[in-house]
């Protein structure tokens, strides 16, 4: 069996006058796959290596993170969708013109979906891993007015940082995991329950 080396990059990508740093890696060769990660504060293109790694011994897969999202540093910025959008657009056409297969987890399945639906031809098959178009809180709790707040208080100066440092923290993370990914106990053999949706 033949191993794939993962191959790291970065690349700039402009967006409204501002040039950022976007991480990308690939392996493998032949036909292109790409893997769209989870929009999340705790979700990277790493997330998808192992999946990565098994489809490179039959084509090149590649992953890349969403702009304001990664491990790389970002600036601050209200990423809308519609600056998601053109990024997706951006990187189909400059990045991977020639993709054949795209694969998208979570928040991501959207946007490539609606991307597909502008373009055709942007790929002959699409794979929606756990779609969904909510942000987590409005899907757990209902809608509430000060969601607007935290939201905005995330790109503040140490605040911000702060309130990643504890989104991103093992014991909320864990919680996440144990009260709405999985069905049962972390540690145990766990299947993703469905969503419960107020």
């Amino acid at each position: 069996m033949q191993l794939n080396m993962i191959i790291e990059r970065t690349f700039e990508y402009r967006s409204e006058g501002r040039a950022l740093s976007i991480g990308m890696a690939s392996a493998g060769s032949g036909a292109d796959v790409i893997l769209l990660p989870a929009l999340s504060s705790i979700s990277t293109r790493s997330e998808i290596y192992p999946l990565l790694e098994r489809l490179a011994s039959d084509c090149r897969a590649t992953t890349v993170d969403w702009p304001g999202f990664g491990d790389l540093p970002r600036p601050r910025a209200d990423w809308s969708p519609e600056m998601l959008s053109r990024f997706l657009e951006w990187f189909f056409s400059q990045m991977s013109p020639t993709s054949r297969m795209i694969v998208a987890a979570g928040h991501a399945a959207t946007y490539a979906l609606h991307h597909a639906t502008r373009h055709r031809d942007a790929a002959d098959r699409l794979v929606l891993l756990a779609p969904t178009w909510r942000e987590p809180l409005p899907t757990m709790m209902g809608y509430r007015p000060w969601f607007a707040r935290v939201r905005a208080a995330i790109d503040w100066p140490l605040i911000g940082q702060l309130l990643y440092r504890i989104n991103v923290s093992r014991f909320v993370v864990t919680s996440m995991a144990r009260e709405h990914v999985y069905s049962e106990a972390i540690g145990s053999p766990a299947t993703a329950s469905p969503p419960s949706l107020r």
